[in-house]
């Protein structure tokens, strides 16, 4: 419409759009003068309650005159340029400046201009309230601040007049969720005190930078409002601000003040012109501006210089220590709150110290790049909170954003196209390529899962190859009450093509708590009250699987749910998934946990049935855990009989895009050990085992490869020496420490998957130094075997996974052979203490760590980090849950607690409680991480370990 005209009105420009009109820039060709011109959508033109509801606007917005409020210049209904129905439109006063959403997108304001722009709205709304028109719209959006700081309300059409009751439906809900009071949610009847109500949830989030009931979508909006208290205001917030703010939030109206007035007199209404603020401040006395500017240029020179070095002292003496803290303690799948805050640091420092080398290196790890691919324009936001709760913030664009490090969940939105959510980890570069879908080609409440080959990230399952899945359909959330009623309703129980050919009788079998056909939670035939839109739950493998195909759809396999559930972030999402509460299920997407594809309550709330079976007794997979299940459930790859009707059984169903690949939905063998039951064997068979270990002691013909000394702290030589077996000789490098002199203490680091098969020297592979320089750095030498198949060493092994062949018993044997040799080589150099030798071992190194510290006893210690046992069985004579009780020296575990290799109850447990190490001299250390350690605490506790056992380092 941009050039066109409505009556006397000439396009200028689109300003924005909403459910009640587009908004446009226009000229008044009559008066010459600018306006804001809002018309009825072309869509909209047919319905009576649109127009009714649009010039309701204006009729409300006429009745007002106040400085706080948009004027309405005219009333109109006219023919737009070519257009063949008469368009009816709203002249009113045109704004320029800035919505009060876009300061707020910016962060937290300024607690004065906090109180002038309250001032303000309370005048707006004392006005309004006066003449019987309550806004019900009041929000962030709606609220206009004019370059000279003065406040204009808009937007009044959803006002309520009381003069007009016959356009003022009560009974529904109407207006913008986040915004809106509890009474007006529940579509009641509401009074002036709800517009108070949405004036409160403003405050709170100038104050907080946040809104006070959030969530991804808005049934968790309004599960918040109407269940949940906020959270406490900053401590930096005046007790008056955080008192107003407390009553303006009561969910009982009653108990809110009782007019726009009693809040504008809490705000400091009458002030003395000479405290209000810059903001609305509009008389300045020219020789009082002259005077004030004289002084400013006299002593800009000497202040700004002053200010300056007084910023830059802050930022070296209280913002870096901070900054580098924060960084050294976090991990891969850090809190959000620790990777905003050091963005936020990282840019106030470079800002101050912009050529400083150690500010740019934190700036680098604090900080990364974000590349969002789309054929299509798009805009793109973000935010960090797990549990859903903060406010999206737009990014300025979509190539190459400087953002923080680690998870953040990426919102992508395109006209014309369905709204896209990610969970993506961010790092230094990472380029996200999107598929957007037009609007109407994917099913309503469905999420695009797109093609994948990855590996199961389930402890029970890992030992499966990688399987590809092709881009397929999955429910956003799980499956409801309401959407399953829909089923019964339609007789999905009495028809007998939906349903597996081993069910039995459904209408018989599958019945609620009064004996009619439904989920063991129902009564009646119904849903407990109120519950529409919580997942369902209570049912069978068979009932879940029926629905699904009533809808089309299918259960989704163990690759599909793996595919979009994210388990390698289980330390980002558990925290804020319903999980490990008895509190019981929320309502679906309340929680705000969403995982990579933008799917919701995959951790949490509810158990899920798969396609998939067990093909050693027939039960069904359920995933990722319930509401009062532990943490480490979200990964655990469960069965239950098929009939089981438990109350934590849910579903959600996925569509396939192209053909059904049959065999993703084959029964898995599921390879469980029960280390609670399971006993080692006797030490008559673990005897026969030792012949197999044994090297003959030949030389070693140690050969120096290279030193580089470049590092200040270090040098690092490569050696070869013989391997123990055959003909074969290994590599390790040898980090030696400058600060300290012989005889060294010596680590030996036996490295995770990472280095396993990689075909590539170390050096390589930079950030593998990262694990382990800490050592060196503290002043004790440090040697890094290269294993067989590690590294450039590559063999026939084709995975690390414990397995019963020769193959993997031989590799294994191979190893123990090069610790001892490795042993060997450093006793053989003359400058190492043969009493102060250590093991440590990382994931794939913890875990065959029983059977190398058994075969070479000449470690002092061992530091364990990110270990645990097996599932999958190897042969006994390497199998390290046989070797566990033989283990004697002092020992320390550091692990996570949501590790998706190795659970907390059923593998890290069983392994320490099985270590013979007698209980004081072995710990276990947990982290609220995955298959990661914080470094500072990492480095910490290992240090001191080592202090502990081996003496500390002499200097």
């Amino acid at each position: 419409m941009i050039g066109s005209h409505i009556s006397h009105y000439k396009i200028l420009e689109e300003l924005g759009r909403g459910g009640m009109g587009i908004v446009f820039k226009a000229e008044d060709t009559k008066l010459d003068r600018t306006v804001a011109l809002k018309v009825l959508p072309a869509g909209a033109l047919a319905s009576d309650d649109d127009r009714e509801r649009f010039l309701r606007e204006a009729r409300a917005a006429a009745k007002l005159h106040h400085s706080n409020i948009a004027t309405i210049f005219e009333i109109g209904d006219a023919l737009a340029d070519g257009a063949s129905t008469p368009q009816p439109y709203i002249a009113m006063e045109y704004v320029a400046g800035s919505t009060l959403a876009g300061m707020i997108a910016d962060g937290p304001l300024e607690q004065e201009k906090i109180r002038a722009i309250g001032r303000q709205m309370c005048e707006a709304l004392t006005t309004a309230h006066s003449a019987g028109v309550i806004h019900r719209d009041i929000k962030p959006g709606n609220v206009m601040l004019t370059e000279a700081g003065v406040v204009k309300v808009l937007d009044f059409g959803l006002a309520k007049v009381e003069d007009d009751p016959a356009i003022t439906k009560d009974g529904s809900t109407i207006g913008t969720i986040a915004y809106m009071s509890p009474e007006q949610a529940r579509g009641e009847a509401v009074d002036a005190r709800s517009d108070l109500w949405s004036l409160g949830v403003i405050l709170y989030e100038m104050l907080a930078g946040t809104r006070p009931f959030v969530g991804s979508y808005d049934t968790a909006v309004l599960y918040s409002l109407l269940n949940e208290t906020p959270a406490p205001l900053p401590d930096a917030v005046p007790s008056d601000l955080r008192h107003l703010v407390g009553d303006l939030l009561s969910k009982d109206p009653d108990e809110r003040p009782s007019s726009a007035d009693e809040i504008l007199v809490r705000l400091g209404g009458m002030a003395d012109d000479s405290e209000t603020p810059a903001l609305v401040r509009r008389r300045s006395p020219l020789i009082g501006i002259a005077l004030v500017a004289v002084v400013l240029i006299a002593s800009a020179a000497v202040g700004i210089g002053l200010m300056r070095n007084r910023t830059q002292a802050d930022v070296r003496s209280k913002l870096l220590p901070r900054l580098d803290s924060l960084l050294a303690t976090s991990t891969y799948d850090a809190r959000s709150a620790d990777t905003w805050e050091a963005f936020d640091l990282a840019r106030r420092a470079v800002e101050t110290l912009p050529g400083e080398p150690y500010v740019q290196e934190l700036v680098g790890r604090a900080t990364g790049r974000l590349w969002v691919d789309a054929d299509q324009p798009i805009d793109v936001s973000i935010r960090s909170d797990s549990a859903g709760r903060a406010a999206w913030k737009p990014l300025a664009g979509a190539a190459g954003q400087t953002v923080p490090r680690g998870y953040h969940q990426i919102r992508i939105r395109s006209a014309g196209f369905v709204e896209q959510d990610r969970l993506v980890f961010l790092s230094d570069s990472t380029r996200l390529e999107v598929t957007l879908d037009a609007s109407g080609t994917v099913p309503e409440g469905m999420v695009r899962v797109d093609e994948s080959e990855r590996p199961l990230r389930m402890p029970y399952l890992d030992h499966l190859p990688a399987r590809q899945v092709t881009s397929f359909l999955m429910d956003r959330f799980e499956v409801t009450n309401s959407q399953f009623k829909a089923f019964i309703d339609d007789g999905g129980y009495t028809d007998r093509a939906l349903w597996h050919p081993s069910s039995p009788d459904p209408a018989q079998t599958f019945v609620d708590a009064t004996g009619r056909p439904g989920p063991s939670t129902w009564s009646l035939g119904r849903f407990p009250e109120g519950q529409e839109d919580y997942p369902v739950r209570g049912l069978s493998w068979y009932e879940a699987d029926a629905c699904a195909r009533w809808m089309r759809r299918a259960l989704p396999t163990v690759y599909h749910f793996n595919a979009a559930a994210s388990f390698f972030a289980a330390a980002y999402l558990l925290p804020g998934a319903n999980i490990d509460n008895q509190g019981g299920p929320l309502p679906v997407g309340a929680s705000g946990s969403m995982s990579g594809p933008g799917t919701y309550d995959l951790a949490g709330n509810v158990r899920e049935w798969t396609a998939n079976g067990s093909v050693r007794d027939g039960r069904r997979f359920t995933l990722g855990g319930a509401w009062n299940d532990p943490p480490y459930s979200f990964q655990d790859a469960y069965t239950l009989d098929p009939l089981d009707r438990g109350e934590t059984n849910g579903f959600r169903t996925i569509q396939w895009l192209g053909d059904v690949v049959a065999s993703l939905n084959e029964s898995i063998e599921l390879p469980f050990r029960d280390y609670a039951t399971e006993r080692p064997v006797d030490d008559v068979t673990f005897a026969q085992f030792q012949g197999y270990f044994g090297y003959d002691p030949a030389p070693l013909n140690p050969i120096l490869i290279s030193a580089d000394s470049s590092d200040a702290d270090f040098v690092v030589e490569q050696v070869s020496y013989h391997a123990g077996y055959g003909t074969d000789r290994m590599t390790a490098w040898v980090f030696v420490p400058a600060a300290t002199k012989p005889p060294y203490q010596a680590i030996l680091y036996f490295p995770g998957d990472w280095a396993f098969g990689v075909d590539r020297p170390m050096p390589d592979l930079p950030p593998a130094k990262d694990y382990w320089d800490y050592i060196v750095r503290d002043g004790r030498l440090l040697v890094v075997p290269v294993f067989r198949n590690q590294f450039d060493r590559g063999s026939e092994l084709a995975s690390s996974t414990p397995a019963e062949s020769i193959v993997y018993r031989d590799h294994m044997i191979m190893w123990s052979k090069e610790v001892g040799r490795t042993v060997d080589y450093l006793l053989e150099r003359g400058d190492v203490d043969p009493e102060a030798l250590a093991f440590v071992g990382l994931s794939w190194g913890s875990r065959v760590s029983p059977v190398m510290l058994y075969h070479e006893p000449r470690f002092r210690t061992a530091v364990l980090e990110i270990g645990g046992l097996r599932f999958q069985r190897s042969r006994p004579e390497v199998d390290p849950f046989n070797y566990l009780t033989r283990i004697t020296l002092p020992v320390l575990m550091l692990n996570g607690q949501y590790d998706f290799y190795f659970p907390l109850e059923t593998s890290q447990i069983p392994f320490f409680e099985n270590l013979g190490t007698p209980l004081a001299h072995k710990e276990m250390r947990l982290y609220e991480t995955s298959h990661s350690l914080p470094k500072n605490e990492l480095i910490r506790e290992t240090l001191a370990w080592f202090d502990r056992y081996l003496g500390p380092v002499e200097r």
